[in-house]
């Protein structure tokens, strides 16, 4: 992002004292980067994620999976990763005109997997997102939920 710095701030380049007033807002290459760390979804490719069934994930560090959930009853659910890996999971209802966000977890570089307990209504359609930041060997995780 291009930001401006006020007179003063700046002392070494010499040409930068006076203060730097870019144009502001987003670069070409700011723009690429959000593209490709939060890609935009289309629900018509979303996977449904079946309950009790765990799901082999071939994800390579940043790459990312959506689900769609469609709970049988309203009732309190745990959405969990499995395995060697550092992963975030997010979830989202869908609504009439957008996705609406529900719960998320990260573990925070901690020594165990992602995981929410949330209720989930019958009748709703929920979406969840899997990220995985770093992973141990590919293929060494699973999502599920229960």
């Amino acid at each position: 992002m291009h930001y401006s710095f006020k007179a003063g701030l700046i002392i070494k380049p010499e040409q930068y004292r006076d203060g730097v007033t870019p144009a502001g807002g987003f670069s070409e290459r700011d723009k690429l980067w959000v593209r490709t760390f939060y890609p935009p979804m289309d629900n018509a490719d979303l996977e449904e994620l079946p309950l009790l069934v765990s799901n082999k994930l071939i994800l390579n560090h940043g790459e990312q999976k959506d689900f769609i959930i469609k709970p049988n009853d309203t009732r309190k659910y745990n959405i969990a990763t499995f395995g060697t890996s550092d992963s975030v999971i997010v979830l989202f209802e869908e609504g009439v005109d957008e996705v609406l966000y529900v719960a998320g977890d990260d573990d925070s570089g901690e020594d165990h997997n992602a995981n929410i307990n949330v209720e989930l209504y019958k009748g709703k359609s929920y979406i969840l997102r899997v990220r995985v930041y770093y992973s141990e060997r590919q293929g060494e995780i699973s999502v599920m939920y229960w």
